[in-house]
């Protein structure tokens, strides 16, 4: 035993010498440090070369897991809205409010108040015209006393105070567009800003046939407005009215534009009213119409009323119009027109039928002065006026329109409807002195005989009778009109004066009644041209008794 136990000390003893580190002078002393045997390297075999492109096999899904059923949320009763919060939330969202606030923050400034005093003699026709037939007395204002006789050339006079409004449009120059009814027979006329400075006007010009006028003022420190387009304006389109109402200053109104083209309906009188149902009162005459842009579009000019305050129904004078006009009373102080020499009348279904139109839109010829320039340019009775310079024309307001705005001596290029074609004209544009005048016809006239109507010769005992100026030279007089007959419907009186039938011309009483009669006997229409003592001149289509 213990030789075997000194034989394994040998061999370990010998084991140890043989791994002593070579080449050193020095042995370092190692210190042993206990690790975990190595385990054996375990070769992994290589797969198959086809094995690396062959898909995998499919592995069914496993099934869904069942869910549990969520708790229902609990229920939230819905929040309710005030009254009060509601009107706060769509008052927040009102733009329109906003827009109208900031249109007039920036109009008002150029809106002025103008106050007129006028000496008005006491004579019989101005009682009549300012105090209703009764004379005032001299610190009444509405007088009641009745009227004494007037001696002609009194002395007395009576002293009226008037109010107006009007808008800057020209500040470098001190300019003021307004009416020229609120500026009439003015003695004194003074102007108060927006800020409460008064001014008196230098000087004052006036177009009584478009009823404006333009002020002139001291131009310190003002504020103007500017025009805008009228002719873009549609209706439905919002607009607001400035001016003094009542004498109640800077008063604003909102409504929109109701309709457009309005006739005046005063003879002699030139315009083509806005109308609007913003409210329009005494006193806003000569204010601004404005648009959402804060431009001037129109001058209110006069109301349709029964009761005599705001019933919705004002008119306007459109800027394009103004603006035409005031640019020559500044430059000329006067306005000059031009003249063609014609009278015209609208279009109803039956007219223009008769004359080979397929629409109502034009104006028909229904006079022509002799030598005037629509007589040298070609124009004829029964032309249709369709186009003149580059305006259409809708109706005879537009011819009356469109005319002044040419000047004399202009060539105003006309388009007519005759006899079933379109013939172009050119009428030198004349200098206006009697003025053209528009007809604006009521209901249509008509015929003799079986049309119900009597004819006689004309004679000056007739004449006087029927209440005319002078006998006249041509037609023949209806004497009698059936009231049953179509003619009588449409406006025909006793005492009109029958100028032609169908383009015939009224002269011989035999020829007339004889086509008459063969017209009525095929119970056709026929178109007559009638002419009043008040020189109303209309054409008219009227039909036989019991058609």
């Amino acid at each position: 035993m213990q030789k075997i136990t000194w034989f394994l000390i040998l061999i370990l003893a010998g084991n140890v010498y043989a791994a002593r580190p070579k080449n050193r002078a020095k042995a370092t002393p190692k210190i042993a440090v206990k690790t975990a045997p190595a385990k054996p390297a375990t070769t992994i075999p290589a797969k198959p070369a086809e094995a690396a492109t062959s898909p995998k096999p499919e592995v069914a899904p496993a099934p869904p897991k069942p869910v549990a059923p969520k708790a229902p949320a609990p229920k939230v009763a819905p929040k309710v809205e005030t009254p009060r919060a509601r009107l706060i939330r769509l008052a927040g969202a009102d733009s329109l409010s906003k827009l109208f606030r900031e249109v007039t923050k920036q109009t008002m400034p150029g809106i002025v108040e103008i106050r007129v005093t006028k000496e008005i003699p006491l004579t019989p026709e101005n009682i009549k015209k300012y105090f209703r037939g009764k004379v005032p007395p001299p610190s009444v204002a509405s007088p009641s006393t009745p009227a004494p006789p007037i001696k002609p050339g009194s002395p007395r006079t009576y002293r009226i105070n008037s109010l107006g409004s009007g808008s800057v449009f020209d500040a470098t120059r001190g300019l003021i567009i307004t009416n020229a009814h609120v500026v009439s027979e003015a003695s004194t006329v003074k102007v108060i800003l927006h800020d409460k400075r008064v001014f008196k006007a230098d000087w004052v010009r006036s177009d009584p046939a478009t009823d404006l006028a333009v002020i002139k003022i001291r131009p310190d420190r003002l504020s103007a407005i500017a025009f805008g387009d009228s002719d873009k304006m549609q209706v439905g389109d919002w607009v607001l009215a400035f001016g003094s109402p009542r004498g109640l200053s800077e008063s604003v109104s909102a409504g929109i534009i109701s309709a457009k083209g309005r006739p005046t309906r005063k003879p002699g009188f030139y315009a083509d009213y806005i109308q609007t149902d913003a409210a329009i009162n005494a006193g806003n005459s000569g204010g601004p119409l404005v648009n959402m842009y804060g431009q001037i579009i129109g001058i209110n000019n006069s109301i349709v009323t029964k009761s005599g305050g705001n019933e919705g129904i004002g008119f306007s004078i459109p800027s394009n119009m103004a603006q035409q006009i005031i640019a020559q009373l500044i430059t000329q102080g006067k306005v000059q027109r031009g003249y063609f020499g014609i009278r015209t009348q609208d279009l109803d279904e039956e007219l223009a039928q008769s004359f080979g139109r397929s629409d109502t839109k034009g104006a028909l010829v229904v006079t022509v002065t002799k030598g005037s320039p629509a007589n040298k340019a070609g124009v004829t009775v029964g032309d249709i006026i369709i186009k003149v310079g580059t305006d259409l024309i809708d109706n005879s307001n537009d011819v009356h329109n469109v005319c002044q705005m040419f000047k004399p001596d202009q060539q105003a290029p006309m388009t007519v409807f005759r006899s079933g074609k379109l013939v172009s004209l050119k009428v030198k544009v004349g200098s206006r002195a009697g003025g053209l005048k528009t007809v604006h016809p009521q209901t249509p006239p008509v015929d003799p005989h079986t049309y119900g109507l009597n004819l006689t010769k004309v004679s000056p005992t007739l004449a006087k009778q029927y209440k005319y100026k002078a006998t006249p030279g041509e037609g023949m007089f209806i004497t009698m009109v059936d009231p049953r007959s179509d003619a009588a419907e449409k406006g025909i009186r006793d005492g009109a004066l029958l100028l032609d039938i169908n383009g015939i011309a009224a002269k011989d009483l035999t020829t007339i009644n004889r086509y008459l009669a063969e017209r009525s006997a095929q119970g056709r229409a026929i178109r007559i041209r009638v002419s009043t003592a008040a020189g109303s001149i209309r054409f008219v289509v009227i039909k036989p008794l019991g058609k």
